[in-house]
């Protein structure tokens, strides 16, 4: 079998964590070509195994100058979803015509781009091309599916899905981009159900694939009752409400003096320094780092060798976090909102304590104080890895997900 597989920039860089699990998985099939296509190149790049391929044609092209930006945007007005998309914008979201203009430029980028990259008199009916999220590139794919005759499947989960992460609630293109596509995976049933309750998919072409983690096979140890250390992994940007969870440790470092607190963050972002010199007088009671961008076995070293009692997500929309996969196959137990996917993972007072979805710092306080005056912890921690080892360990759901695609390479 032949995949294409296109990432944002896997196997460059440090994110998409979550694609090198599901490499990993691949790496075990006999007679499995993939070629990777990362539509970014950083100076970074872990290692592929050798019967992987790497195509960095698609890197070197770009779309970032304001002169390309108008000559493709030019160039889409040849294709009628231009005028769809635009009659739209300017009856429903006339405020966001700046961020259509973008993704139609891209769209036809991406496609002048498969234009030279397949060749009319090749044979690709056995070719699966993958995108691993689903943006401007799965639509030019999808837009020359039938002229190429490949299969098409795609991934699905949070940013390139919901309308409510997107400047003015607006969700470029996807609307339009409803068939020509073999599967579409949400990574959840939540975010499944949104799929289908906010665009036109037909209910055959949409299904849920669950991401999976590899068993790290060591169960992190918890802290005597006058120590309590936390951790938190994302990008530190708006959506992710960093600020939640550093109002609930300032107030409970004042509230429970009985409790040394230690907080660790790894990822990094925007509002990094924004939120530091915004809190750093108020954390004086807080022991906490800040570990930037690290690869994921760093991650995986730090579970390992430190006493870990709760990993919190405070976040205000996720799909469904690769982040709290992992603290859970560690048997960290989980606090974070009811939104996404999440509930399908934190069973709430069982391996975790799940929030309202517009919850504030009061209510991340409270949650906390439950766990640290709950007297059966190792009850939540046993939970926490029954339920990854149960329903996210990765070859088992790499495999689901792999015995789907080996049924659309069959399809005539």
């Amino acid at each position: 079998m032949k995949i294409i597989l296109i990432t944002s920039e896997y196997p460059y860089g440090l994110n998409e964590t979550f694609i090198h699990n599901e490499v990993k998985f691949y790496e075990k099939i006999k007679n499995l070509d993939i070629t990777f296509l990362p539509s970014k190149r950083k100076d970074y790049q872990r290692k592929l195994n050798f019967s992987f391929k790497l195509d960095s044609s698609l890197s070197k092209k770009k779309n970032k100058t304001i002169s390309s930006k108008i000559y493709f945007f030019l160039k889409s007005l040849k294709f009628r979803v231009f005028y769809k998309e635009l009659f739209r914008v300017l009856f429903t979201k006339p405020l966001a015509i700046r961020h259509f203009a973008f993704s139609i430029s891209n769209f036809a980028f991406y496609i002048e781009f498969f234009e030279s990259y397949f060749d009319i008199k090749k044979n690709y009916s056995n070719v699966i091309v993958y995108t691993y999220w689903n943006n401007e590139i799965t639509y030019a794919l999808q837009h020359l599916k039938y002229k190429y005759n490949f299969k098409l499947v795609s991934r699905i989960h949070g940013y390139d899905l919901f309308k409510e992460r997107r400047p003015y609630n607006y969700m470029p293109l996807k609307i339009h981009f409803y068939e020509n596509i073999n599967k579409l995976f949400a990574v959840s049933r939540n975010t499944l159900n949104y799929l289908s309750d906010n665009y036109r998919f037909r209910k055959e072409i949409i299904d849920h694939s669950y991401l999976g983690v590899k068993d790290p096979l060591h169960i992190t140890k918890s802290n005597n009752t006058n120590k309590l250390h936390i951790v938190s992994c994302s990008r530190i940007e708006s959506v992710k409400r960093l600020d939640i969870l550093i109002e609930s440790l300032i107030y409970l470092s004042i509230k429970r003096k009985d409790i040394k607190i230690y907080w660790s963050h790894f990822g990094d972002g925007y509002l990094k320094n924004k939120l530091i010199n915004k809190y750093k007088d108020k954390l004086n009671e807080v022991s906490y780092t800040f570990h930037g961008n690290v690869e994921n076995q760093k991650l995986y070293n730090f579970y390992s060798k430190n006493k870990i009692d709760l990993f919190i997500n405070s976040s205000e929309s996720e799909g469904l976090p690769i982040s709290i996969l992992e603290a859970l196959s560690f048997g960290i137990p989980v606090i974070a909102p009811d939104i996404g996917g999440i509930s399908e993972v934190i069973k709430n007072k069982s391996n975790g304590i799940l929030l309202r979805k517009n919850h504030n710092y009061k209510d991340l306080l409270y949650a906390i104080e439950i766990f640290i005056d709950n007297d059966n912890k190792l009850s939540f921690k046993e939970n926490s890895y029954k339920m990854f080892k149960n329903k996210f360990e990765l070859n088992l759901n790499y495999s689901k997900f792999f015995k789907k695609i080996e049924t659309i390479v069959q399809e005539n």
